[in-house]
């Protein structure tokens, strides 16, 4: 297939932020299939002059389009989605068009499929950050990219319902979940310089110095830490990120409280100076009150770094509940208590910690870059409405799993509908369905032995262990094992669920387990070779032979 990505939206001063970051990631994760040989498809990007020069330094092998209009960037890109690229993707003969934001000009009728990833709608949750023109702006060009889009990317389920809230009738039916991609290849660490005059340990955050990343209250947090005669007198914070509208109230409060030996705020930096951060930082600490998907905080799980996250908007999605998290995210005094128990821990509990963080390094991976690439190339195929994919498995090994393709672009409204359907039906009953809408929307379609359990990484408590039983055997739990649950832990549920008979003799084999290999217990296996030895044909015909009342005998002992 021949696929079109326009990269007009790309300012001159790269000041894009973390959507940037992922249209690279992805472009890397294209280029890395196709040289595994997965892939043949044609990618054509469509690009200014100006932003050609650095990306043909980064990938020097992509095939462009290059274009030149003068004027200011928002008005060239107008112009250009507009006006010229919906003649150049017929010149071209795509097969499809990708827009990795919500800029995708005002022409509303294409002779091609469209798939739009149009990030958060920040504007929606901070209009003060805007000036009028600006959100009326927002307001067309989202709703005109949701309203011609064949299937819309969301990178978050929070972003999802974001979307259902505020554009209900523009995204039914065409919402695909797809999580940002990441690039976890070792990038070659560099000293730093704004660190070279400094020894001792120190806290990380790495995130723009705008008002709802809320890093006022990890400041006012960690000034706090460092009044507590626990904590080492070198111990600094690490504050890196581009200054916006809140970095005045950050630097004010360090000069006034005179913290300017303790917080280092870095500004920009390189893939190579943020590696040499995340491998020597303490913690991570990210108390943001609103991302679409949040970066960092994997980058941080990635480099095996332990994480303190607020568990605002998709932080504790994204993390999958792996991280320490405080709440409110604006209490720095919740905040102060957290990193000090991080910092202050016994040795049994350090160890605990750094087995949570070897696993968190595996469970991270579901976010590579080529996971991420393989999933996008599925959807568009399915908004291409072509049979064929491509020459392999699209992971490499395997078909993708029911949750990987529901993940990858089938419409998880309708999920929603049948759970809406279900529940109604039972409660007509009289048998009100005991079961939550997370934990069904989970386990639907999972009936085949091999179960992806990233999905249910999202649940806790009673909803993850539904979700599991529902997946595994069909049925929800009976009510004293339903109460247990609630009490338990995700790997204890998961082992549980391991030890009943029907695990074993179903076969049932859980893929993407941050737990390790999950194996049935001793009662299951026994219960297996029992099933094997009723099943067998051979000795059916031999048992055919016997005096019937051994024959009944038998049948008493094995039905």
């Amino acid at each position: 297939m021949r696929i079109g990505i326009d990269l007009s939206f790309i300012r001159p001063d790269h000041k894009n932020g973390g959507t940037e970051a992922a249209i690279k990631n992805l472009i890397k994760g294209f280029e890395e299939l196709k040289a595994l040989g997965e892939i043949e498809d044609e990618f054509l990007y469509f690009i200014h002059r100006d932003i050609y020069r650095d990306y043909h330094k980064i990938f020097p092998k992509l095939s462009y389009f290059i274009y030149d209009i003068k004027g200011p960037h928002s008005l060239r890109t107008i112009r250009f989605q507009t006006f010229q690229l919906p003649g150049l993707v017929k010149e071209e003969k795509l097969d499809l068009l990708y827009f990795p934001t919500f800029q995708t000009g005002l022409h509303t009728r294409w002779s091609l499929p469209l798939v739009v990833n149009p990030n958060d709608i920040q504007y929606k949750y901070y209009p003060e950050y805007f000036s009028f023109l600006k959100c009326c702006y927002f307001q067309v060009f989202y709703g005109n990219a949701l309203k011609k889009a064949d299937k819309v990317v969301v990178i978050s389920r929070y972003v999802g319902g974001s979307y259902k809230k505020y554009f209900k009738r523009y995204v039914k039916g065409k919402l695909s979940l797809i999580y940002a991609p990441i690039d976890f290849k070792e990038i070659r660490e560099e000293e730093v310089d704004a660190l070279k005059d400094f020894s001792g340990d120190f806290l990380l955050c790495i995130n723009s110095l705008t008002k709802h990343k809320n890093l006022i209250t990890l400041v006012k947090a960690f000034h706090k830490l460092i009044k507590n005669p626990r904590i080492s007198e070198s111990l600094k914070l690490v504050i890196a990120g581009a200054k916006w509208n809140g970095a005045n109230e950050i630097t004010d409060y360090i000069a006034d409280n005179r913290l300017q030996e303790r917080i280092v705020v870095t500004g920009f930096l390189t893939d190579g100076q943020l590696q040499y951060l995340y491998h020597h930082a303490k913690i991570f600490v990210t108390p943001s009150l609103y991302e679409g998907f949040g970066m960092t905080p994997i980058e941080a799980m990635a480099a095996g770094c332990p994480v303190i996250s607020s568990k605002e908007t998709s932080l504790y999605e994204v993390t999958m509940g792996r991280a320490a998290y405080y709440e409110p995210a604006k209490d720095a005094v919740a905040l102060y208590k957290a990193m000090l128990e991080q910092l202050t821990c016994s040795q049994d509990l350090k160890r605990e910690m750094e087995e949570t963080i070897e696993e968190n390094k595996k469970a991270v991976l579901r976010y590579s870059k080529e996971k991420i690439a393989r999933q996008y190339i599925k959807l568009f195929y399915e908004a291409a409405d072509q049979n064929k994919r491509i020459k392999k498995p699209i992971d490499g090994e395997k078909q993708l799993n029911h949750k990987e393709a529901m993940n990858a672009g089938q419409n998880t409204e309708i999920y929603g509908r049948l759970f809406d359907a279900v529940s109604k039906e039972a409660a007509k009953n009289g048998a009100p369905f005991r079961c939550e809408r997370e934990s069904f929307e989970a386990s639907i379609g999972s009936a085949p032995k091999e179960i992806d359990l990233l999905p249910f990484l999202e649940l806790e408590g009673k909803k993850f262990g539904d979700g599991l039983w529902l997946a595994f055997f069909q049925k929800l739990p009976d009510k004293q094992k339903a109460k247990n649950l609630e009490k338990k832990s995700r790997k204890e549920i998961l082992e549980g669920a391991a030890a009943e008979g029907a695990f074993a003799i179903r076969g049932i084999k859980p893929v993407n387990s941050p737990y390790g290999d999950i194996k049935p217990g001793i009662k299951g296996r026994l219960l297996k070779e029992m099933a094997r030895v009723k099943n067998s044909i051979f000795l059916r015909q031999v048992a055919k032979k016997m005096p019937a009342g051994m024959q009944n005998r038998i049948r008493k002992l094995f039905c």
